[in-house]
């Protein structure tokens, strides 16, 4: 029993020493912090200190400054005005360098617009031809059937024999010519 007083004795001991060694932790890290307080403190009264000593040369250069200002406002004025009047003139300038600036880029788009139709008409054209090309071809080949027949009808009508076959052709079309078929190619009696 003796031992289980002494084991719970050690095991408070040991708890006790645990807490007391957190608390030294903690005391020395609010140490720590108050160091560090106090420096950053220190450090803020340092900056302060600087940056007054900063302002109030600004503000004695300021008074210098103002002062030579005051003497030259006048002039400044002046130059100012100068200044203004030729702003005012280069901006009118810009403003005509602009305007004929536009006026040309209108008559380039003008006359590039007129050249693409050209073009597209050119173009258009050539594709109208060459898709006449075949007609132009088949009419060229019906005309010279045509004349192969004529040609045929003056020997024959020496002859006597196709003269009156072609008569009997040319009083059925209504014409002078013999009847065509449908796909434009002449009967032959």
């Amino acid at each position: 029993r003796l031992m289980g007083h002494r084991r719970e004795a050690e095991t408070i001991k040991g708890d006790l020493d645990q807490l007391k060694a957190t608390y030294k932790d903690d005391h020395r890290l609010m140490d720590e912090k108050d160091a560090m307080r106090n420096q950053y403190v220190e450090e803020l009264k340092k900056k302060h200190e600087e940056e007054r000593g900063r302002l109030e040369s600004v503000i004695k250069r300021h008074e210098i400054e103002s002062a030579a200002q005051r003497r030259e406002k006048v002039e400044g004025e002046l130059r100012e005005n100068r200044l203004a009047e030729e702003l005012k003139r280069r901006i009118e300038d810009e403003r005509a360098r602009k305007q004929h600036d536009a006026e040309t880029r209108a008559k380039f788009e003008a006359e590039r617009r007129r050249l693409q139709e050209a073009q597209r008409i050119n173009e258009t054209v050539g594709t109208l031809l060459r898709e006449m090309e075949p007609k132009v071809n088949s009419i060229e080949s019906d005309l010279f059937v045509r004349d192969k027949i004529s040609f045929a009808s003056a020997s024959a009508s020496q002859s006597g024999g196709y003269f009156a076959t072609s008569q009997r052709g040319s009083a059925m079309s209504g014409g002078s010519e013999p009847p065509r078929r449908e796909d434009g190619s002449f009967f032959m009696a």
